[in-house]
């Protein structure tokens, strides 16, 4: 916890006392409703969003901070909780030719339910992208990653993973995008339980992905990616499945419809490799949810949430789903500082 103060402290005290000139952002959200787990009633659910941006941007160098608090409060006496705290810092470059960028990223994750105990786990993140614009409606795009994710309990866990991506972009028109990537990655799992007794994992994921983007009157993006993972703890080969998808219509003037999925579809672990050392996606939530907003005015929105969320614990083999039913409103403040 300690962590994530400091680099709330450096962040904030970066956009209060900076001399450079910029704009900032702050959104702050709140929902509450229903939510049902499987054989069990309904149940309040409250959750609260707050985020802080800010962003500079000189000739063609930009930079952008951020810091994004998430808590949630589960049942009527919030007898389980999450609590969600996400730092951002990216840089980068726009030339005629290409384009570069850099960004670090920190997560903080602190789970207490009742159903599955306490649980709390850190992610950081360095990703360096790298785009070359040979001819018009042409991209090439190059990536790296750097992942460390600590899981706080016992046995502790850390996974440590490298990945390289290339990808081809395609604009057929101003409105519609095609993407075509594969990825390599390299990972490691080291474990240690409460008798000091350490053990480890490693081995390569293969990702090929293909993407479409579509926007006009409405906004259309999907991607599919499959992955091929090999270990040295399991006589198989894994497989895994991401199907991302985000559907968006204004209608009326002042009314969003919104469709969100992210699904995520893993084959069973082998069960000679202990859960610790099973390998897991940073981003291991599934989610499905459709969402009706309304425009008061530039600042707030009014918003109906309703959906299927699956939330799977590295390293613990355990889930917390549930369905959901929300009323929300939004509030956004932009200030710019002109030079």
């Amino acid at each position: 916890m300690k962590k994530s103060v400091l680099v709330l402290v450096f962040f904030f005290s970066t956009v209060l006392f900076t001399p450079l000139f910029g704009q900032l952002v702050f959104k702050t959200a709140f929902e509450s409703g229903l939510f049902q787990v499987q054989n069990a009633d309904a149940d309040l659910i409250n959750r609260l969003s707050a985020q802080l941006l800010y962003r500079h941007r000189f000739d063609r160098f930009y930079i952008n901070l951020s810091g994004k608090l998430n808590p949630e409060f589960l049942g009527t006496a919030g007898r389980s909780n999450t609590f969600k705290l996400k730092s951002d810092f990216t840089v980068g470059q726009q030339k005629k030719r290409y384009s570069w960028q850099g960004r670090l990223m920190n997560r903080r994750y602190f789970y207490h339910l009742q159903s599955n105990g306490n649980l709390s786990f850190e992610v950081t993140m360095l990703h360096f992208n790298l785009f070359f614009f040979k001819r018009k409606g042409s991209s090439t795009q190059l990536q790296f990653f750097y992942i460390n994710r600590q899981l706080n309990r016992s046995p502790q866990s850390a996974l440590n993973a490298a990945q390289f991506r290339a990808g081809k972009w395609l604009s057929f028109n101003r409105y519609k995008r095609f993407n075509i990537s594969i990825g390599l990655e390299r990972f490691g799992i080291q474990s240690e339980s409460v008798f000091n007794q350490r053990e480890s994992n490693e081995g390569w994921r293969l990702s090929p992905e293909i993407a479409v983007s579509f926007q006009k009157r409405s906004v259309l993006r999907f991607s599919l990616r499959f992955v091929l993972q090999a270990d040295h703890r399991s006589n198989r080969q894994n497989r895994e499945w991401l199907v991302q998808l985000i559907y968006g219509k204004l209608f009326a003037r002042r009314w969003s419809f919104f469709v969100y999925i992210n699904y995520r579809r893993v084959e069973k672990p082998s069960a000679e490799v202990p859960l610790e050392l099973t390998y897991s996606a940073i981003d291991n939530e599934n989610w499905l949810y459709a969402k009706l907003g309304f425009d008061l005015n530039r600042q707030n929105e009014f918003f109906l949430k309703a959906g299927y969320l699956k939330d799977t614990f590295p390293g613990r083999g355990q889930y917390f789903s549930n369905r959901q039913l929300l009323l929300g409103w939004q509030w956004k403040m932009v200030k710019k500082s002109s030079q």
